[in-house]
């Protein structure tokens, strides 16, 4: 338990510094920029993570899985498949992604799409591996580290006078440091470069995962795509739109952290713990949401009003949406990678979320059109809870934790 207590803390330190960086960052940005730039911010951030999606392709949630399965000397193999392949996605991620903001973007357009490709860098990470290893320590350094001093630097030039622009750059260069640190620790010593073969085949990875990637891009336009699309839909409260979603993304990249401590712990463990391991990170990951909601009804106020310089207020009622958006998609992940993945049902996952996606899309762009704001924050959280209902009955009817595929130590 000790052990396990240490890969959670491990894991959690990276998505703090994203924490600190908002808490400190933000509300400068609030103050010296207003509205227009934590839009900015806020809006090529969410393009950004939406194209770090497609770049991951399917590698978040498979690869953990198959890296803790894994023989040592295939680890490092399996981590060069997918640099190779995510090369690829990134090329195409990338055009697209500027594309967009380039359309939809009311002002600072440079800065959002910087602000966007700092972000998509992120699809290059490899928490999933060091999850898979159950060593966080290595990305403790290479990501957490250097996100913390890239932040550092862009305070530094902001105070500075040197604009937003600064801090958008701060991010990209952070982004490429990241990719270059992580591939040195973990390829250092296997002799495996990306010449043009490896590239050919990622193509044929990334072709192959074709089906997951497309579901999990969808799931992106819809986790992450929220500013954007409210943005084209013409209503008034971008702002405070924005405001809420930089809160939220901030939240839930914490809480990845909790799914990402336990990927190593459930998909390497003997033959019959599994199904008590499962069990443990489900009960553990409501625990951790009903925490969140009740946070957010309490000090959200506060949070806010400290975040954006007291020039963005929301209701309790607001506030009580927001955290349970973040702790219905949370909760709707955690299943998913902590529960269908290790049952070998990457399938189910794969085109429940396309559906899960193309609902909620659909419910957002209506709710926005007829309540505005408001519907903005309760539809993703009426569609997640949805499909947490339907997962619920899926596991109770088929069997669930308890089937046999459950403590199968070949499983994913």
């Amino acid at each position: 338990m000790t052990a396990h207590v240490r890969r959670l803390l491990g894991f959690a330190l990276v998505p703090a510094t994203s924490f600190l960086a908002s808490l400190v960052l933000l509300p400068v940005i609030s103050a010296r920029f207003g509205a227009p730039a934590w839009s900015a911010v806020a809006l090529g951030q969410s393009a950004g993570a939406i194209a770090s999606i497609l770049i991951g392709l399917t590698w978040p949630f498979t690869g953990g899985n198959a890296v803790a399965s894994s023989v040592p000397g295939a680890r490092q193999r399996i981590f060069a498949q997918a640099i190779a392949s995510q090369a690829v996605a990134f090329v195409i991620a990338g055009v697209a992604m500027t594309a967009v903001v380039l359309l939809i973007a009311p002002d600072q357009l440079l800065a959002t799409v910087l602000f966007g490709f700092g972000v998509a860098l992120n699809g290059f990470s490899a928490s999933w591996y060091y999850a898979g290893i159950g060593r966080p320590g290595a990305l403790v350094v290479n990501e957490g580290v250097v996100r913390l001093a890239g932040y550092v630097v862009a305070l530094v030039c902001i105070v500075a006078g040197l604009g937003l622009l600064s801090y958008a750059v701060c991010t990209v260069v952070a982004g490429l440091v990241m990719l270059a640190a992580n591939w040195r620790s973990i390829m250092r010593g296997s002799g495996i470069r990306l010449r043009p073969a490896m590239v050919a085949e990622g193509w044929r990875i990334a072709r192959a995962e074709w089906f997951g990637t497309l579901s999990r891009v969808v799931l992106g336009l819809w986790t992450f795509g929220g500013t954007p699309l409210y943005a084209a839909t013409g209503v008034r409260g971008l702002a405070a739109y924005s405001g809420a979603m930089s809160v939220q993304a901030t939240a839930s990249n914490g809480l990845n952290a909790i799914n990402n401590a336990f990927i190593e712990w459930i998909g390497g463990a003997p033959a019959g713990a599994r199904t008590r391991r499962i069990t443990a990170s489900l009960v553990f990951a409501v625990v951790v949401v009903l925490l969140v909601i009740a946070g957010f009804g309490i000090v959200g106020p506060y949070v806010i009003s400290y975040m954006f310089s007291g020039r963005l207020h929301f209701t309790r009622i607001e506030l009580l949406l927001i955290g349970g958006g973040i702790g219905a998609a949370f909760l709707l992940r955690a299943t998913q990678i902590l529960v269908l993945v290790p049952l070998g049902r990457e399938s189910v996952v794969y085109r429940t979320t396309l559906v899960n996606a193309v609902v909620g899309l659909v419910a957002f762009v209506v709710a926005v059109r007829i309540w505005g704001f408001i519907g903005g924050l309760w539809a993703p959280v009426v569609v997640d809870l949805a499909f947490l209902a339907y997962y619920a009955r899926m596991l109770v009817v088929g069997g669930g934790p308890h089937s046999s595929a459950a403590d199968g130590a070949s499983e994913v």
